[in-house]
């Protein structure tokens, strides 16, 4: 009986995952607003304001099919940290959309442009 092989396997949510997450940890670990930015994220106001909008928001802001379980800065905290716990400033979304929408940052796609494609309103309007 041949072996399967795994050559053809696409990378799950998290594969790629901890691909993203070791390589930002290599490219920002010494960065000051990447250290001011984990310290925000990691932090008690963060995760309150995550759970309070998951019960507001209780589906994904993306697809709309799957539960939100994961806030999502539309504007970068290392960028604006005064915006870090501002829910207008925040998307809630599943895992997977998660995943998708921070790969699509890191190709240099405007987080922005993506939202308001989906008819979210932009940060501050």
């Amino acid at each position: 009986m041949p072996m399967k092989s795994n050559i053809f396997r696409l990378p799950g949510p998290r594969d790629v995952k901890r691909f993203v997450s070791k390589e930002m940890r290599n490219r920002q670990e010494s960065s000051e607003k990447y250290k001011t930015a984990c310290a925000i994220r990691s932090g008690p106001a963060w995760r309150n304001l995550v759970h309070r909008l998951g019960q507001e928001r209780s589906v994904c802001e993306w697809c709309q099919c799957r539960p939100s379980e994961q806030g999502h800065h539309i504007r970068p905290v290392s960028d604006n940290p005064g915006l870090a716990l501002n829910p207008d400033n925040v998307w809630m979304v599943c895992e997977k959309c998660h995943i998708l929408i921070e790969s699509a940052v890191k190709r240099g796609v405007d987080v922005e442009e993506l939202m308001r494609s989906k008819g979210a309103e932009s940060v501050g309007e």
